[in-house]
């Protein structure tokens, strides 16, 4: 018989020793440094106050008008400010007021036997008459019918008023104005458009500035075709009715694209073809039209060339269809009171949006618990919840530039967090993109420690039989039968 000489145990325990050591290399190395590899940042984030805000900004929208009076003391003027509050609480609008100041809308209230009031039509100038017995309410109903649309504006806003069809582009910090002159044939035409702009246009965009960042370019081009003739004729003139307005752009060959990711307004002046002259627009005495969110659109027969002069008209009208495109109210007709105006709604714009995008960035991180949030994210939204409450407080204190100032970089800074790129890049990163990634890395080194370890098993098994059966096989001898006998266990001397 042959025995297999057993192998040695100081082998056997090396093998299990180095299997020992290269679990413990896996574990206490391996597994840490890949943990610090492939974990990805969680910069806390404050997601009370992003909840908060999301949900609860419109109650705290509180807008307040600076006004200036004259003619009348301080404490009839917080009494009109108090009655002014009442009323519109009695017709449960909250939010919209007015504020005494020293700078602002000025009122001029003086005493006369018929009340009367009356906006001045350039500058900020409300003047109210009224019975010294009827002072405050006068000037309390007179200031309701001044602000009316700009308070439906706010309600239609804040959700507390039914939504109309909104002319209005969407809401931006910076926006793109292009100026275009169009002739429906091949006829030369020209205009002297950056003198006009210089003087016309520009000393608005100034108002503005306070409100958004404005580019403006210019073009001219020529076979600009309908994309629809108008079929109607009236007294041999074509007319364009409310059906044909909303074909007159032709998208498909005017150069009207835009390559901007902020909002562009475009501003045709267009000059029909001489086969379809004269060409009106029915219900409109300025030929003119608004394009809802787009822009606008002015009407001129026959003409080639347009001097500085000859186009400050065309330029007012687009100016006011401007101020419709921005959201600004239609009534008072003063600019400077549009502006205003404006500026307290562009605040409340940028501050429900937001409110709404920390909303968004809460809900999306905590529904994705593997999506990165960098530190850059977190100093974001905390800036963008200082400029929200920097810009409530200052609508509040009826500071309107300062309003917008900070709620338009608040918004900024709210959308810069949502949109970063290390966590759009990890958003959508399921389970199984995981499991097909570190199957191949991680299968042969699972298969070589578990088989490994099933072989340490089994030796040890077997050395734990073996000494049981020399024990067994001990049993009943003397101590000097054990010295001089020799047991054959399984395979091997064993020396007794």
């Amino acid at each position: 018989m042959v025995l297999i000489p057993k192998e040695p145990k100081e082998h056997v325990e090396r093998r299990a020793n180095i299997l020992v050591a290269y679990i413990l290399t896996f574990v206490l190395l391996g597994m840490p440094l890949w943990l610090y590899t492939t974990s990805v940042e969680r910069s806390p984030l404050p997601h009370d106050e992003m909840a908060y805000y999301d949900s609860t900004v419109t109650s705290e929208l509180h807008i307040k008008v600076p006004v200036v009076f004259s003619g009348i003391d301080s404490d009839t003027a917080k009494d009109i400010e108090a009655e002014l509050a009442q009323q519109l609480a009695s017709q449960n609008i909250y939010g919209w007021g007015i504020i005494p100041s020293t700078e602002g809308v000025q009122i001029h209230i003086a005493e006369a036997d018929t009340p009367t009031y009356t906006v001045d039509t350039q500058g900020q100038d409300i003047k109210i008459t009224s019975p010294k017995n009827d002072l405050v309410k006068a000037t309390v109903a007179s200031i309701l019918s001044v602000y009316k649309p700009e308070i439906q504006d706010f309600l239609r806003l804040v959700g507390r008023n039914k939504s109309k069809d909104d002319l209005a582009v969407i809401y931006s910090p910076q926006y793109y104005i292009t100026f275009s002159l169009f002739h429906g044939g091949g006829v030369p035409v020209s205009w002297d458009i950056q003198p006009a702009l210089k003087e016309y246009f520009d000393p608005l965009l100034n108002e503005l500035q306070h409100v958004a960042t404005f580019n403006v370019d210019t073009q001219v081009e020529h076979h600009a075709e309908l994309s629809r003739k108008p079929e109607e004729i009236v007294d041999n003139q074509y007319v364009l009715t409310p059906g044909d307005l909303s074909t007159f752009i032709n998208s498909a060959s005017w150069g009207l694209s835009s390559v901007h990711k902020d909002p562009t307004l475009h501003f045709i002046l267009y000059v029909p073809d001489i086969e379809d002259l004269p060409m009106h627009i029915q219900g409109s005495e300025s030929d003119s039209f608004v394009v809802p969110q787009w822009g606008g659109v002015k009407l001129i027969n026959g003409q080639t060339h347009f001097t500085k002069e000859q186009l400050k008209p065309i330029l007012e009208t687009f100016s006011a269809q401007l101020l419709t495109l921005l959201g600004a109210p239609a009534e008072p007709s003063s600019p400077a009171m549009r502006i205003s105006a404006l500026s307290r709604l562009f605040a409340v714009k940028a501050l429900l949006i937001s409110s709404q995008t920390l909303g968004s960035l809460s809900r999306l991180t905590k529904s994705l618990p593997s999506i990165a949030v960098p530190i850059s994210t977190m100093n974001g939204v905390q800036k963008a919840i200082e400029d929200l409450k920097t810009s409530i407080e200052s609508l509040e204190l009826g500071k309107n530039w300062k309003a917008v100032y900070f709620a338009a970089e608040s918004m900024k800074k709210a959308q810069e967090g949502f949109f970063e790129k290390m966590m759009v890049q990890q958003m959508y990163f399921p389970d199984e993109h995981k499991v097909a990634v570190y199957l191949p890395l991680l299968g042969p080194i699972f298969v070589v420690i578990l088989t490994g370890f099933g072989r340490v098993l089994r030796e040890r098994k077997a050395r734990i039989g073996e000494e049981e059966a020399a024990q067994e096989a001990l049993k009943g001898l003397s101590e000097e039968d054990r010295k001089k006998k020799k047991v054959t266990v399984v395979a091997g001397d064993v020396p007794i």
